[in-house]
């Protein structure tokens, strides 16, 4: 129980401050991307498909 207690105060104002917060931002923000290239990827499979099977 007190080990969480000491984590949070010694990230406590890293959080307001907007250390570490970053990383995690870039990170979702690299995933988010990656989704996206993705899904373009897969929507351009799906329409050359549909050309090809006359759909």
């Amino acid at each position: 129980m007190s080990q969480w207690r000491h984590e949070l105060l010694d990230k406590a104002t890293g959080i307001f401050e907007g250390k570490g917060g970053g990383k995690a931002a870039q990170k979702t923000q690299e995933e988010i991307d990656t989704l996206y290239r993705e899904t373009g990827k897969l929507t351009v499979e799906r329409d050359f498909l549909s050309r090809r099977l006359g759909r």
